[in-house]
């Protein structure tokens, strides 16, 4: 498939813009950071962004907003959301935990408790809402940096 991309598709696919993960345009909390559907839609569907890093919207909502942002993609999409310490974290209606670092201290004096808060975590990331997510960023140092595209 990659060698039959354009020059222009192959940086595309490069690119991860920041968007809601609300349904509605007059959600949207930062207009300035966050494209409007029609100019997302535009991106996914004749530019070919590689991916997206959602924020903002509830738990239900980016179900539906995943598969919406998925059927306007020129290709297959990486889904991303910046929630090292739970889909809490950005969505509402989820469980939002400790940073990666408090359980790490919690750790240090009981080994029990801090094993339980991991479970815990990696349950609800292994939930079936959040299986067209991509949820990794365990560390923060492993922030995915999002690059604006200037038109």
């Amino acid at each position: 498939m990659i060698d039959n991309l354009s020059l222009q598709e192959l940086v595309a696919q490069m690119f991860v813009v920041r968007a809601s993960g609300f349904l509605f345009d007059h959600q949207i909390r930062y207009p300035e950071w966050e494209p409007k559907a029609d100019l997302l839609r535009y991106y996914l569907e004749n530019l070919g962004v590689g991916g997206v890093i959602l924020v903002g919207g509830s738990a239900a909502e980016l179900a539906v907003r995943s598969h919406q942002l998925q059927s306007w993609a020129k290709f297959p999409l990486l889904l991303a959301a910046d929630i090292e310490e739970g889909v809490g974290q950005r969505f509402g209606g989820a469980t939002w935990f400790g940073p990666p670092m408090a359980i790490a201290e919690v750790a240090q004096r009981d080994l029990d408790l801090a094993c339980s808060y991991a479970e815990k975590w990696a349950l609800q990331r292994r939930s079936k809402l959040w299986r067209s997510v991509l949820i990794g960023f365990w560390h923060r140092w492993w922030m995915l940096t999002t690059i604006p595209i200037i038109l």
